[in-house]
């Protein structure tokens, strides 16, 4: 009987060893992950000159393998050196600040946008966006020894086209002021494609002003839209003016000049010359491409 007993408790023990012994291995700390040094110069002689430099960019690193923690690091507008866990990533950079853009859908790589704010509840009237530049990498391997190699350059591009008015009113009475309306704009951008997203009819108010027996005015869009790629159809026309007279009479005249902006590109300059007479209202355009060169002048801190 205690033979019985005695074994019984020696089976008793090794069975309570073996659980403690289970606990302590689950107890055990992940192993820790190791880091890479990260190192990207900026290069700027792709951005049109005049244009101000950005005060600083952003950069977000993306798991290749869509799963995982999403960094997110500041830099200078010079270059970024930095630390984080080996592995492949899929980069965005940007400038800031921006306070004319938001950005949504940044949890993944193919969904981030940037985005112009609305202007109104309706959102129906969007502001400009800022002067935006973007720098994609598809694939981006971070290594563990990786101090002696050189860094990567990588070329931030504006995502932009700025489009200019000059409008010559021709008429008897005195002309007060003028107003314009741009619309099918694009409200948002695509960061990982570069392509420009729609999702409802979107207008933009051109600030215009007199100068020299002129009206003139300019703004910046993300891309202008045909009228097919906007959910539900956009509108018709997609340049709106009002000629507003001292007499308190007005005039309202559309126009459709998307066909003559198809081929405006990310940077581009448009010039739309408008000439309004009684008759009617003239308009050319005359696109300017942007020309790769010094780009603004960026300093180098110490």
């Amino acid at each position: 009987m205690k033979q019985k007993i005695g074994i019984g408790f020696i089976f008793c023990l090794l069975a309570i060893m073996s659980i403690l012994s289970c606990c302590r291995r689950s107890d055990e700390p992940a192993a820790e992950l190791v880091d890479g040094t990260v190192r990207i110069c900026f290069e700027w002689d792709t951005v049109p000159s005049g244009i101000q430099p950005p005060e600083g960019m952003t950069l977000r690193f993306y798991p290749e393998s869509g799963e995982g923690t999403v960094y997110e690091m500041k830099s200078d507008t010079v270059s970024f050196s930095g630390n984080l866990p080996v592995g492949n990533y899929r980069v965005l950079i940007y400038n800031r600040p921006t306070p004319g853009i938001w950005f949504r859908g940044q949890e993944q790589f193919e969904t981030a946008e940037a985005c112009v704010k609305p202007l109104t509840r309706s959102v129906e009237t969007v502001g400009q966006p800022d002067w935006f530049t973007l720098a994609t990498l598809g694939e981006y391997e971070v290594r563990k020894e990786d101090s002696g190699a050189e860094p990567l350059r990588v070329h931030p591009e504006p995502i932009v086209r700025r489009i200019s008015f000059r409008i010559k009113v021709t008429d008897a009475r005195e002309v007060e002021s003028v107003s314009g309306r741009l619309l099918n704009v694009a409200e948002a951008v695509n960061l990982s494609t570069g392509k420009s997203v729609a999702s409802y009819v979107a207008g933009t108010d051109i600030p215009i002003r007199a100068e020299e027996g002129l009206f003139v005015g300019s703004l910046l869009v993300f891309n202008l839209l045909d009228k097919d790629e906007i959910p539900g159809g956009g509108a018709d026309k997609n340049l709106r003016l009002q000629i507003n007279y001292a007499d308190e009479t007005k005039e309202v005249h559309e126009l459709d000049i998307y066909d003559d902006l198809i081929n405006m590109g990310d940077g581009d300059n448009a010039d739309v010359e408008l000439d309004v007479t009684p008759s009617g209202i003239h308009f050319q355009v005359r696109i300017t491409e942007w020309i790769a060169g010094q780009g603004p002048d960026v300093s180098v801190g110490k």
